[in-house]
């Protein structure tokens, strides 16, 4: 995967309606080169190394042994396991399966993985999809302005992302971690987890609330879209 669009993360709208509830900073990174690697590849298995998953998470030329990386390979797919997610239609019911097969070979140093079938629709050719360059996404360090990063750039061609400030605290999972740490405050848990009011107030500041129809666009660069914004070429 040496080639520019290889390295182009694109899956369904969809997916950013998920809370990635309790992944640290390297298990997003490895959960979203894995779909980048997966994308259009159907459901077939598929075989990825770990020194080529070390590569597109970007620890090519660091020192993270094996041992700790097949840890954060076992975090992530726990955590994966345990998101709150799923597709509800009027007859059927289908929990967030991502990845039907889910080998590791600790020996090997790979993993075989294949997509779920009734989840495929996310990563192979999506209709209303967002995108961002992987690369770009794994520059950035904290794990809450990586998130938020994601859904700006499914909104990168309006200019605006428009949200409820409940939902935008469900995504970012930070009034339950208030909630289980004891803070009275969110200031405190935002303290905590290494979000300043500043960063909120910058973050709120460019969301448009669903009541209020006379915010005006933020984001906004010369030729109107976030495409700068975003790092997006």
């Amino acid at each position: 995967m040496d080639n520019l669009k290889s390295q182009e993360t694109n899956y369904a709208n969809e997916m950013n309606t998920i809370a990635f509830t309790g992944f640290k900073e390297q298990e997003l990174n490895m959960f979203f080169a894995l779909i980048t690697y997966m994308k259009d590849r159907g459901t077939k298995r598929t075989v990825i190394s770990y020194s080529e998953l070390k590569k597109m998470m970007g620890l090519g030329n660091t020192h993270v042994t094996n041992k700790e990386f097949t840890k954060t390979i076992i975090a992530m797919w726990n955590k994966l396991n345990k998101l709150n997610y799923c597709i509800q239609e009027e007859t059927t019911f289908a929990p967030f399966v991502l990845f039907a097969t889910f080998l590791l070979d600790d020996i090997e140093r790979h993993i075989i993985i294949a997509v779920n079938p009734d989840f495929a629709f996310m990563l192979n050719k999506p209709e209303k999809y967002t995108y961002f360059r992987l690369e770009r996404f794994i520059s950035i360090k904290n794990k809450y302005a990586k998130l938020l990063y994601t859904h700006l750039c499914q909104f990168r061609k309006t200019g605006i992302y428009k949200v409820k400030i409940d939902e935008f605290k469900r995504l970012l999972y930070i009034v339950q971690i208030s909630f289980l740490l004891g803070h009275e405050q969110l200031e405190t848990t935002m303290i905590y987890l290494d979000i300043t009011t500043e960063d909120e107030r910058e973050a709120l500041s460019t969301l448009e609330y669903e009541k209020d129809k006379n915010v005006s666009k933020k984001w906004k660069n010369m030729d109107g879209s976030l495409v700068d914004f975003c790092g997006i070429k």
